[in-house]
């Protein structure tokens, strides 16, 4: 099972955007790369590196394929965007004992929700 860095109960949308700055510098796309390549216009990709939007599920799943994310740095760009990644959510989801907890809390507590019940593994 692999760990994820998820911080206190996920990140603002401030944090999301240093977090993809950072991916965007490391690659160097352009904005409007980026955005042809995840579907939007680039107005967009320009409020979520500023920090004023986070993008939805599919945006942000579209921003790390585009990126060429790994499985480590996808699952902190979904954190950043205050989400779990969609294969901890369903399993979340399938466990009968915690379906009560991840449908009353705050998106952004899935996160060290997800802390919490996951141990911290040795990383190889």
């Amino acid at each position: 099972m692999r760990w994820y860095s998820m911080g206190d109960g996920g990140m603002g949308a401030v944090e999301f955007g240093a977090e993809l700055r950072r991916h965007v510098a490391r690659v160097g796309l352009s904005q409007e790369a980026l955005a042809r390549a995840v579907g939007v216009h680039q107005p967009q990709v320009s409020l979520w590196i500023s920090g004023k939007h986070r993008p939805n599920r599919a945006h942000v799943r579209e921003l790390a394929s585009a990126l060429g994310l790994g499985e480590r740095d996808s699952d902190q760009l979904h954190a950043a965007a205050g989400m779990l990644p969609a294969d901890v959510e369903q399993r979340l989801l399938d466990n009968a004992d915690l379906v009560f907890l991840v449908r009353h809390f705050h998106p952004d507590w899935a996160p060290t929700l997800l802390a919490k019940i996951h141990p911290k593994e040795a990383e190889s």
